[in-house]
């Protein structure tokens, strides 16, 4: 399970606010993120990555401590088991996708077998040798996913994996990453905009508002506070 309970001064588009996020993440599950832009779900990624730093609190991940402010204990993002894929994949341009995939492993676990075993789970050994500006958007991002599953990844933060993809590779996304979870045995974060994908993706979503996060909302709940969050937008209109 992962733990977070943490607050960080951010600058919004209204000026200087804290965000407090104080949630706990179901273990081997896949959760969603929904908000606004400018509420914070990127920093709240970073923050669980350790790429920023809180300004009080604590991150917990299967009991282990990976921030405290109150003990000084901040783990470095190299020693969580997690893989970050970006919304812009994070490809190395100049490597091909079997070099991108191996470039997660450190030189005493990189070897062809398990580089060649990730990419056939992911139907990419055709395209090993391809670089990422002649892949699709939906291989990019199944190579982006193949290259956490080497790193033999815990906790998987997904952001906006939809964007720019056609609704057959949108699809085809959601299997492949129901899929890897439930085999692998992976925590899944994703940050989304996409309310069909959310719910048919999801097994629970924290709803971020107000640089606040929320409980944890079954998928029927999410459906209808979006549904009132419209209706009440209409009638204002």
């Amino acid at each position: 399970m992962l733990i977070i309970d943490v607050t960080k001064a951010i600058h919004a588009e209204e000026g200087a606010k804290k965000l407090v996020l104080n949630a706990n993440f179901k273990h081997a599950a896949i959760t969603g993120i929904f908000g606004n832009s400018g509420q914070g779900k990127t920093t709240l990624f970073n923050i669980i990555a350790g790429i920023v730093k809180p300004d009080s609190g604590r991150v917990l991940f299967n009991d282990f401590n990976w921030f405290n402010a109150d003990q000084g204990i901040n783990v470095p993002i190299q020693k969580r088991k997690i893989a970050y894929i970006f919304q812009q994949n994070n490809l190395f341009p100049n490597f091909n996708i079997e070099e991108n995939v191996g470039y997660a492993l450190s030189k005493e676990k990189c070897n062809s077998k398990v580089i060649h075993d990730v990419l056939e789970e992911l139907g990419l050994s055709s395209l090993a040798k391809k670089y990422p500006h002649e892949l699709s958007g939906g291989q990019k991002q199944r190579a982006a996913i193949a290259r956490a599953l080497v790193q033999e990844a815990q906790l998987v933060l997904i952001d906006e994996p939809f964007t720019g993809l056609d609704l057959e590779h949108r699809i085809n996304l959601i299997h492949l990453i129901k899929k890897l979870s439930l085999e692998h045995n992976l925590t899944v974060l994703i940050i989304s905009h996409q309310v069909e994908e959310l719910l048919q993706l999801c097994d629970e979503i924290f709803l971020l508002e107000n640089h606040s996060l929320g409980k944890a909302l079954t998928k029927d709940e999410f459906e209808k506070d979006i549904e009132t969050k419209m209706n009440k937008h209409q009638r204002a209109l």
